[in-house]
Protein backbone atom coordinates (compact mmCIF):
# COMPACT_ATOMS: atom_id res chain seq x y z
CA UNK A 1 0.00 0.00 0.00
CA UNK A 2 3.14 2.11 -0.37
CA UNK A 3 2.87 2.80 -3.38
CA UNK A 4 -0.38 3.12 -4.29
CA UNK A 5 -1.29 6.29 -6.26
CA UNK A 6 2.34 6.59 -6.78
CA UNK A 7 2.67 5.90 -10.18
CA UNK A 8 5.61 8.08 -11.57
CA UNK A 9 7.31 8.99 -7.96
CA UNK A 10 9.96 7.07 -6.30
CA UNK A 11 9.47 4.24 -3.98
CA UNK A 12 9.48 5.68 -0.57
CA UNK A 13 11.38 2.26 0.46
CA UNK A 14 14.11 1.98 -2.11
CA UNK A 15 13.81 4.87 -4.35
CA UNK A 16 13.44 3.11 -7.74
CA UNK A 17 10.30 4.32 -10.12
CA UNK A 18 6.70 3.13 -9.24
CA UNK A 19 5.23 1.54 -12.48
CA UNK A 20 1.51 1.10 -13.65
CA UNK A 21 -0.37 -1.54 -15.08
CA UNK A 22 -3.92 -1.50 -16.80
CA UNK A 23 -5.98 -4.52 -17.45
CA UNK A 24 -9.18 -4.34 -18.61
CA UNK A 25 -10.67 -1.82 -17.09
CA UNK A 26 -8.77 -2.10 -13.59
CA UNK A 27 -4.88 -1.13 -12.66
CA UNK A 28 -2.63 -1.07 -9.82
CA UNK A 29 0.49 0.27 -9.05
CA UNK A 30 3.98 -1.56 -8.32
CA UNK A 31 7.67 -1.06 -7.45
CA UNK A 32 9.56 -3.48 -9.54
CA UNK A 33 12.56 -3.48 -6.78
CA UNK A 34 11.02 -4.11 -3.56
CA UNK A 35 8.25 -6.49 -4.93
CA UNK A 36 9.14 -7.97 -8.40
CA UNK A 37 12.80 -8.35 -8.41
CA UNK A 38 13.88 -5.93 -10.99
CA UNK A 39 10.69 -7.50 -13.36
CA UNK A 40 9.26 -4.88 -14.87
CA UNK A 41 5.55 -6.11 -16.01
CA UNK A 42 4.14 -5.96 -19.20
CA UNK A 43 0.97 -3.01 -19.67
CA UNK A 44 -2.01 -4.00 -21.38
CA UNK A 45 -2.08 -0.06 -23.14
CA UNK A 46 1.20 -0.54 -24.74
CA UNK A 47 1.56 -3.93 -25.81
CA UNK A 48 -1.51 -3.42 -28.12
CA UNK A 49 0.34 -0.80 -29.63
CA UNK A 50 3.14 -3.12 -30.07
CA UNK A 51 2.20 -5.52 -32.12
Amino acid sequence: MRVHGRAGEPCPVCGEMVREVSLASRSFQYCPGCQTGGRVYADRRMSRLLR
